[in-house]
Parts: structure tokens; sequence; C-alpha cells
């Protein structure tokens, strides 16, 4: 049966009702979003942790590659300085794009993004759980790969030098892991994916790339980040990208 708006209700009293509903919705939605990004990465984590598929696969790679370069490259300590910078971010580069294709094959198991979509929390928490993945995933990769290049290539470093490198190590991979995550979720609905993906993400890591080696070089060399432009550079990157990604990530997924 409906029922009849009573004659009590006055229009002050509707308006205010509205507005109360308005304001629950608000902080729903607020609490939905903290809520599902976090309910995606406890996704993520769970499957990773029963699987072990990426980080056994960026562990493997990393070994690899350390093991071909510090038998490719037989140099002095100096020298080793010099190049460990661009070593380093180059292998963290094809060893995110490894990871983020891993991602794009399991959500494409099932239309797993389709199924997340239709979860009733916002789109931009399920953007925020990616990232949050991603970052830990490479993250996890970084702290493997580091001392083994320090280890192969017989450099030794100061704990103010590990210190200024991982959080250069955290700043560039924060750009990546939001670069890769918005491409990584835009390409799976393709059968080209994979090629999509590495067309979009190889020119927009670029200038994190090159601010990361800058800066990794100039902690080794001086012991210090410079205040310089490549600071600026690298944060103003992390920034410009994880606006317009989240901004732009909804309607993307919707279309």
């Amino acid at each position: 049966m409906l029922k009849r708006p009573s004659s009590s209700d006055s229009p002050a009293q509707r308006t205010l009702e509205s507005a109360n509903a308005d304001a629950a919705r608000i902080s729903l939605a607020q609490r939905g979003l903290l809520a599902g990004a976090w309910a995606i990465l406890k996704k993520d984590l769970a499957y990773e942790l029963q699987n072990r598929e990426t980080l056994v696969v960026l562990t493997v790679f990393s070994l690899v590659v350390v093991f071909i370069f510090s038998f490719a490259f037989d140099l002095a300590e100096a020298e080793a300085k010099r190049l460990l910078p661009g070593l380093l971010w180059m292998t963290i580069l094809f060893a995110s794009v490894l990871g983020f294709s891993k991602s794009m094959a399991f959500e494409r198991r099932g239309d797993a993004l389709s199924g997340l979509l239709l979860a009733p929390i916002p789109k931009e928490a399920i953007f925020l759980g990616k990232v949050m993945s991603s970052l830990l995933f490479l993250l996890a990769s970084e702290l493997v790969l580091l001392p083994l290049f320090f280890a192969f290539f017989s450099i030794k470093a100061s704990f103010t030098q590990m210190g200024l490198l991982v959080l250069v190590l955290l700043l560039g991979s924060v750009g990546l892991a939001v670069v890769g995550s918005f491409l990584a979720a835009i390409c799976q609905v393709s059968r080209q994916g994979e090629i999509l993906f590495s067309l979009g993400y190889f020119p927009l890591v670029i200038p994190i790339l090159i601010a990361g080696t800058t800066l990794s070089k100039s902690v080794l060399e001086t012991s210090q980040i410079p205040p310089g432009p490549w600071l600026n550079v690298l944060i103003a990157f992390d920034l410009i990208y994880a606006v317009v990604c989240l901004w732009v990530f909804e309607y993307v997924v919707e279309d």
C-alpha cells in the first residue's frame, strides 16, 4: 500500500529530512571510499599470499637481471656507482611491467573488473585499492632488488645513503603504481591489452625514470638529495598523475 504524505509534514520538515539524508549519503560515500579501497587491497594481498604469483615472478626476474648485469659489467666501485642508478631503475621499470601484466591476466579471468564495478563502492575506491596493492608489490620487489645490486657490484653504502635511496625509490614507485594501475584497468578489456599497456606506460613514466635515476646517482655520489628541479619534477608528476587518474578513472571504466 502506498503511504500518503501526512498533512503534519511541513515543507520545512521535509527539507530538513532531505538535507539529513544527503548528509548521511555523503558520509557513507566517504566511508565507502576508504573501506572499499581497503577491501580491494585485502583481496589482492590475500590472493597473492595464497598463490604467490606476482612476488615470485618479480623476485626471480630481479635475481636473473642482477646476475646477468654483474657478469656483463666488470666495474670498479666508482664506475659501478655511476651505472647502478640507471641499471636499477631499468630493472624496476621492466619488473613493474611484468607485475602489471600478471595483474591484468588475473583480473581478466572471469571478468573480475566488471564484478568490481558492480560492487557497492565508489569507483575511485577500486583505483585506490589497486594503486596501494601495486605499490606494495613494487616496494617488496625493490627491497629484494636493492641489496642484490649492492652485493653483486661490491658497492659500499652508508645507512644515510640507503635511507635516501629508499626514499627516492618510494617517490618513484608511487608514480609507477598510479600510472600502471590506471592503464592496467583500462587495457585489460582488450585482447591486445599488454601491447596497449606498454605503448601508454613507457612514455608516461619517462619523467619519473629520469628524475629517479638522477636523484639516485646524486645520493650515491654526495649522500644527499639535492633540492633542485629533479626532486620537484618527481613529486609534481606523482601528484599530477594521481589527481588526473583518480578523476578520470570513473568515466573511463564506465565507457
